[in-house]
């Protein structure tokens, strides 16, 4: 399945009293197109404000000969996904067009990237030595000529070698990977490094702390705000208040702080700008809760939710979020994620995140949420007529981060939009069905309760009949917000990550149609075991049927020992035979 084969990955990190230098050499062989395409055109990332990039060599070799890139064929452009940016940095791509690069062919490139002193980020590291290509050797080697690196290998990475100064790990023959659907962030699962310079997590806060410290202090416009917002609420109220008018106001920026350094412009420019990265509207929600009186601090995490490791490196984290004090206790806040509720922060729930106030405990838990906080309810009423024509109701309601999905989805959706996602919505439902009379939104104005949607919608010849028998369908599920996993592969080699733990139900009331009495409905469910739990219950008298099924994920990894638990609950659900209610004439 190799796209092309690494023969040589070597990279050196080397601290040194003007900054620090990365030193690569990478020569690998394109088997497919696929290879091609990504090798062919070879791109270095680089912030062009701290770092400058030394090509040494670049060169296509093959059965043709050898071709080196000239200098018309080195190009820098702004790096995709950060056309926004610009006014923060120069994130720049490095882009070098191989000249005759083809299938079977070889890529050999060499390079330095010489990062500054003052670029605001400490000296450490990452690296996922492997993935999914095959390689004949990596290498990865750090030192510095201005003190000592400490260092870590996790998820199997090599035993360290030591030698004057320099620590290196090398990989060979290594076979390659093949990738899954779903899978957790690439450092828990491939042999990675980490690495820095500091001693111990009070010195990596120390060193953000100096640079964030400025920024938090409220201008008279940022407290005149914040005690407007707060004015006569209790602090748990005013956090609410402020942390919403952050995050419905201001224009996003995504930006990995490691990447463009971790001092944040000032709170009173953010304000007045009206846009920010994660630093920025860190520091601006922090200096407007100071304003209110509420204690707050910045804290990193991972976006992406993965295991934070017990290594002093601020290069685990990718984001800056904030968190504050109320009423005695501990919460996270995200002013980066537009429909987050307070204490939401995604995937990062139940990991570690790293607390920005020197002198403080630095590495603290993120308080977990169960499936129950983060649920979709969808609640069907459905009334049939002699012909099997549906006319039906399905409300939706949604807690947590699944709330976030519809107000994402219906915020600020003008209404002849609005409509549209809703008949797209009734379609979901069942082929053929029509939105039938006005539909109800509530709950998207705020990022707190509930959201909820109450559609009336209606289907022509919805029961299936074959003479004195029919079939009646459980509708589907109108809003696709809880992910169900794909559990097509009959075994795993990693873990599947869902992100968060969740709930999904389902709940039927049906009225049957007249001249029918119910022959069959799904069976009892009860299935629970430490990856999920579901659950389906049926009840019907003469005329009416009620059904409830409840599919929970109780967690957020699941090893491929548990993968054959997982498939069972979602194999059970999507089975026809608890999909459906047989009927027979009287």
């Amino acid at each position: 399945n190799a796209s092309y084969y690494i023969i040589t990955d070597s990279t050196v990190v080397r601290q040194t009293a003007s900054g620090w230098t990365r030193e690569v050499y990478f020569l690998a062989k394109a088997y497919t197109y696929r290879g091609k395409k990504r090798l062919s055109n070879y791109k270095i990332f680089y912030n062009a404000d701290y770092q400058d990039v030394e090509i040494l060599r670049a060169r296509t070799i093959n059965d043709e000969g050898v071709f080196p890139a000239d200098s018309t064929e080195i190009n820098d452009i702004t790096a995709p996904g950060y056309s926004e940016a610009t006014k923060y940095g120069k994130f720049t791509h490095k882009v070098i067009s191989l000249p005759a690069f083809d299938e079977g062919s070889v890529i050999e490139v060499h390079y330095i990237i010489r990062t500054k002193k003052d670029f605001p980020v400490p000296f450490g590291g990452m690296e996922v030595l492997v993935d999914e290509q095959p390689a004949r050797k990596v290498y990865f080697a750090v030192a510095s000529d201005v003190g000592s690196v400490n260092y870590k290998s996790i998820s199997g990475a090599p035993k360290p070698k030591l030698s004057g100064g320099v620590v290196s790990w090398t990989i060979t023959d290594y076979p390659g990977a093949e990738m899954e659907s779903q899978m957790p962030p690439l450092r828990e699962i491939f042999p990675t490094v980490l690495y820095s310079a500091s001693r111990s997590w009070t010195d990596e806060a120390e060193f953000v702390a100096g640079l964030f410290s400025r920024s938090t202090i409220p201008d008279s416009a940022v407290s005149a705000v914040a005690e407007s917002l707060s004015a006569g609420k209790s602090k748990k109220e005013a956090m609410e208040e402020i942390l919403y008018y952050i995050q419905e106001k201001f224009n996003k920026v995504s930006l990995n702080p490691n990447e463009v350094g971790y001092r944040p412009n000032p709170a009173g420019v953010v304000f007045k700008n009206g846009y920010g990265d994660s630093r920025d509207l860190s520091a601006l929600l922090i200096a407007m809760l100071k304003a209110a009186g509420i204690e707050a601090v910045p804290a990193l995490i991972s976006d992406a939710g993965a295991k934070i490791v017990n290594f002093p490196t601020v290069h685990q984290f990718s984001k800056v979020v904030v968190k504050a004090k109320v009423d005695g206790k501990r919460i996270f806040l995200d002013p980066m994620s537009e429909y987050a509720p307070p204490g939401h922060i995604g995937a990062a729930q139940g990991e570690k995140a790293f607390v920005i106030a020197p002198g403080r405990e630095s590495l603290v838990p993120v308080p977990p949420f169960g499936p129950d906080d983060n649920k979709v309810i969808f609640n069907y009423t459905l009334d049939f007529d002699a012909s099997g024509n549906l006319s039906g109701k399905v409300i939706t309601t949604a807690f947590g981060d699944l709330a976030g999905s519809l107000r994402a989805m219906f915020r600020h959706a003008k209404r002849s939009k609005t409509k549209q996602k809703i008949e797209r919505a009734v379609s979901n439902v069942s082929d053929g069905a029509k939105l039938d009379g006005d539909f109800a939104i509530e709950g998207m104005d705020r990022n707190t309760g509930e959201a909820k949607i109450e559609i009336p919608f209606r289907a022509e010849n919805y029961l299936v009949t074959q003479g004195d028998m029919a079939i009646l369908w459980l509708p589907h599920s109108p809003f696709q917000i809880f992910h169900i996993p794909d559990v097509s592969a009959d075994k795993r080699k990693f873990p599947i990550f869902v992100g968060i733990t969740q709930t999904f139900e389902k709940n039927y009331n049906i009225e049957i149609p007249t001249g029918y009495k119910i022959v069959y409905v799904p069976p009892t469910i009860n299935l629970k075991n430490n990856v999920g739990e579901l659950h389906l219950s049926s009840q019907y008298g003469d005329n009416t049927c009620q059904i409830s099924i409840r599919l929970t994920y109780n967690a957020k990894r699941i090893s491929p020992e548990d993968y054959e638990k997982l498939k069972n609950l979602v194999k059970t659900i999507s089975s026809k035979k608890y999909r459906l209610i047989l009927l027979e004439k009287i």
